[in-house]
């Protein structure tokens, strides 16, 4: 087993298993997505493409929010266990011909969705199908296998950022089930998710009308075939409504930083208003993009006062049905309280010079546009699109023209949302000097 865990997002990183070498990626061109419904309820989406590596992934409704409430960071074991013995293949005959052709399978995992993604040469990916299918929908749960793999978690336990842990408290906080489920497991709960917890969990879930097939680079023909073949139960499986209340979670750690991250509820990725709290987060800020420069945004410029470090960043955590608007601070706890106060005034002062909102929207596309160059993320996109909007796709020329449109006066409305709602709060680390939801104004 293999490791990508340096050249991945933070969360995609930590929700990741991969267990052979990874492919390389190239910038190319894709052509027109052709999307079709199956009879068996899959959603198949497919793109030309002129790039020697060829993808399939099978996007399924089985995020973290569909997680049972008796197993919290169920979907963060389901996700390492990609790859284990099916009913078909064991883990070494996965292995071994998936690296004979020179392929990557990996799981990904979101508080939607899951994505099995297969990537190869083109040549080769018809090649690898078979085990792919394994993987998807032929899962086994070998308990020894479950026990064997415990070091794997605890090892991506041991690595997560203490902001990703910041960020889980925020959901718990916000949402308390559905969304609020954590996408990571407590190591004192690892051994108790076991093998039928986990059968039982894929069969309520893994069926047809919650199922996607999106090729990138392989013909249709092989796609549909493919999707028609996964042999996944009829059914709609549960829905959980995605419900926001608000609060403070808290968690202790030993560390002289701390971690708080404050959110009010915002537009999910089915309003159409979420491409203005898009925009607004760019406004916002915190980041920069010149390395050893303290950056030009108001967030970041709210935090120049300081004489310790102190890291901020704004923060629209997007979803299919809700969304989170705010920021996340990391500093020392001495000065937390203050640097959350500052960085929540300028939030509530309402304001936004036009000018950042047209940096904004130029940054927005420029990172929309550049994630469709690649391959891994255009594939994962398309399949979450037709998944989440019933067989909808927009393309990231069509989004990027939709940014253009939008209004300075419809980003400062989407901000007064932040004083106006109901605020969250998730803290992780030193508690000496916390922040409390009532001090935040």
């Amino acid at each position: 087993m293999a490791t990508n865990a340096s050249k991945t997002h933070l969360y995609r990183a930590l929700c990741k298993r991969h267990f052979t070498s990874a492919a390389h990626k190239y910038a190319g061109y894709y052509g027109d997505v052709n999307v079709t419904v199956l009879p068996n309820k899959i959603a198949v989406g497919t793109v030309e493409s002129t790039l020697p590596i060829s993808r399939i992934s099978v996007v399924i409704k089985a995020g973290s929010r569909y997680d049972p409430i008796e197993a919290p960071g169920l979907n963060h074991v389901l996700r390492t266990s990609a790859g284990l013995t099916t009913s078909s293949s064991t883990i070494f005959g996965i292995t071994r011909n998936i690296q004979q052709i020179g392929a990557n399978i990996s799981c990904t995992g979101s508080r939607d969705t899951l994505t099995y993604t297969l990537e190869a040469t083109c040549d080769k990916i018809v090649h690898g199908l078979k085990f792919f299918k394994d993987v998807v929908v032929n899962q086994a749960f070998k308990p020894w296998e479950l026990e064997d793999n415990i070091p794997r978690i605890k090892y991506e336990l041991a690595a997560l950022p203490p902001q990703a842990k910041a960020i889980d408290l925020l959901h718990k906080a916000a949402y308390r089930q559905g969304y609020g489920n954590p996408l990571f497991v407590k190591d004192f709960n690892i051994s108790k998710i076991g093998s039928e917890t986990l059968q039982h969990h894929v069969v309520s879930l893994f069926t047809s009308s919650r199922a996607s097939v999106t090729g990138v680079g392989v013909s249709s023909d092989i796609v549909t075939s493919f999707a028609s073949d996964l042999e996944l139960p009829v059914g709609s499986g549960p829905d959980v409504p995605a419900v926001y209340y608000g609060g403070e979670v808290f968690e202790e750690s030993n560390t002289g930083l701390t971690h708080a991250a404050i959110a009010v509820k915002a537009a999910g990725l089915k309003n159409k208003d979420a491409i203005n709290f898009a925009v607004l987060r760019h406004a916002l800020g915190g980041w920069s993009s010149i390395k050893w420069s303290r950056g030009g945004s108001l967030l970041a410029e709210a935090m120049c006062g300081f004489d310790k470090p102190v890291s901020v960043s704004a923060l629209y955590a997007a979803h299919a049905d809700s969304g989170l608007l705010g920021f996340i601070i990391s500093a020392p706890s001495s000065i937390a309280k203050s640097a959350v106060t500052s960085a929540a005034h300028v939030l509530s002062e309402g304001k936004i010079p036009n000018d950042l909102i047209e940096r904004a929207k130029i940054q927005l596309k420029n990172e929309i546009l550049h994630a469709a160059q690649n391959g891994e993320e255009l594939v994962a996109d398309i399949g979450n699109q037709i998944l989440l909007f019933d067989g909808n796709y927009v393309t990231p020329l069509q989004l990027a023209n939709d940014i253009s449109q939008v209004s300075a006066s419809s980003v400062t409305e989407a901000l007064s949302s932040f004083f106006k709602g109901k605020k969250a709060l998730g803290v992780y680390g030193n508690l000496n000097n916390v922040p409390y939801i009532d001090e935040i104004k």
